[in-house]
């Protein structure tokens, strides 16, 4: 396994430890809570094959490409080989991920990280209390809310791009 694989998955394994922490401490009271007034859990979830997509399309990602280029293109005409070889890596990995990501269910852990400044907003504007990608269960006091347009929306995706979505 990778070393950014198992960062994913390390990262992934301990945000679900702790959502279940969260769940199984403040679950049943929030429940409860919820049942007595009426009002429920307002769940956002997300597409993560469109947001890859908006990503990989985005303005912001085609400057950290364009960034590596440079850097690539400097270390080539500095002679520096090991660079170049850990750039093209990247390049590679870099291409390989987002062709999973959009095309199948890889994670999209630093889609998300380039997300993390505009999720407090996405959530407040779209109403909800936590976003998550799926919700396999839910009760009748959760709603579950559609958040992936919200989501795409800073990455600001041109017509082609919502038309792959």
């Amino acid at each position: 396994m990778s070393k950014g694989k198992a960062v994913g998955l390390a990262l992934t394994l301990a945000l679900t430890a702790g959502l279940m922490s969260c769940v199984g401490r403040y679950g049943y009271a929030a429940t409860r809570a919820a049942d007595q007034t009426g009002d429920k859990l307002r769940v956002g979830t997300y597409e993560s094959r469109s947001v890859a997509l908006a990503w990989g399309r985005s303005e912001r990602h085609n400057e950290l490409v364009k960034q590596k280029m440079r850097q690539l293109e400097a270390s080539k005409q500095a002679g520096d080989q090991a660079t170049v070889a850990e750039l093209e890596r990247w390049g590679n990995e870099q291409q390989e991920r987002l062709h999973a990501q959009v095309f199948g269910d890889a994670p999209i852990e630093e889609v998300l990280e380039a997300l993390a400044e505009e999720l407090p907003g996405i959530a407040e504007k779209s109403g909800v209390d936590v976003i998550v990608m799926g919700v396999a269960y839910q009760t009748a006091n959760v709603q579950v809310v559609d958040v992936t347009d919200a989501m795409v929306e800073p990455f600001v995706p041109d017509e082609k791009t919502q038309k792959l979505m």
